[in-house]
């Protein structure tokens, strides 16, 4: 797979509509740069793991019906991503 700038712009267009969804998601977050720096940096993870998934199977075709792929990839991948990060981040004491 070659990483062009088509395609990175393609992951991070996806993950930006992810992150904006993400935000409008219950429970409503606050606008603010840290939640929403939290929620496209998840949903940039889970959008190069679904284009790298993607590319097993040939060459990635950036066209409409791999974009909606992407984002909604992107937006379902985002709780997976989070939740990992959760539980890999040092547990405070009561």
């Amino acid at each position: 797979m070659d990483i062009t700038v088509e395609l990175v712009a393609f992951v991070a267009c996806a993950a930006l509509i992810a992150a904006v969804v993400r935000l409008y998601d219950t429970p409503v977050t606050k606008a603010a740069f840290v939640p929403f720096a939290q929620a496209f940096g998840g949903s940039l993870v889970a959008a190069a793991l679904t284009v790298w998934m993607l590319s097993a199977n040939g060459d990635v075709e950036l066209n409409y019906e791999n974009f909606i792929v992407l984002a909604g990839a992107s937006v379902g991948g985002l709780s997976l991503v989070r939740a990992i990060v959760e539980q890999a981040a040092p547990k405070k004491a009561e």
